[in-house]
């Protein structure tokens, strides 16, 4: 959990930083904003729903992580129309941002997985 936090404050301190050195404009600065917001609360949806269903049985963990994905794109589907609908920003940068930091939070989601799977299977044997 701390690689996540670490990653997203270092990722809005470069935002920042660039923002503040003129390479940006303020739409596009804005635009990455709520790129980078839409994914930490879809990111840490995904984290506290297999937070609570890691130790439950197979059905609960499958309707609340399957379900889960279901309920978080529909969340990201309505959001995003919403954005580009009725806020003015950059709308070319807030997608890349968005894929970028979509793309990168799904592979430490499966890498976070991954990693509780390895440490219960040692637990195990």
């Amino acid at each position: 959990m701390k690689w996540f936090i670490v990653f997203f404050l270092l990722s809005f301190v470069v935002i920042f930083a660039v923002f503040n050195f003129g390479i940006i404009s303020k739409n596009a600065f804005i635009a990455a904003c709520y790129g980078g917001g839409l994914n930490l609360i879809n990111s840490f949806l995904a984290l506290v729903l297999f937070e609570f269903s890691k130790n439950r049985n197979n059905q609960i963990f499958l309707i609340a992580n399957i379900g889960g994905i279901g309920l978080r794109l529909g969340f990201l589907l309505i959001a995003i129309i919403i954005l580009i609908k009725f806020l003015i920003i950059d709308i070319y940068g807030f997608i890349l941002v968005f894929f970028i930091f979509y793309f990168i939070l799904l592979f430490s989601e499966i890498w976070y997985f991954s990693k509780f799977k390895r440490k219960n299977n040692n637990i195990v044997k």
